[in-house]
């Protein structure tokens, strides 16, 4: 039963990862992410997706 379901929720998020993957998030597992979308949708507001680094530091993330 458990084996099914982990099937299943792992068929969802390729399929989810795929149609992210369209409109250019490229990894949809990143952390937070999701939760992000599900507020911008609640909110209706438009999730911004993007690699912002710190100004000056193309290296490290904000």
């Amino acid at each position: 039963m458990a084996r099914e379901v982990y099937r299943k929720i792992i068929e969802l998020v390729l399929k989810a990862a795929e149609l992210a993957r369209s409109i250019g998030i490229n990894n949809l597992l990143q952390p937070g992410l999701v939760k992000e979308m599900i507020i911008a949708d609640i909110l209706g507001h438009e999730l911004i997706h993007s690699d912002a680094h710190a100004p000056g530091k193309p290296g490290e993330k904000i």
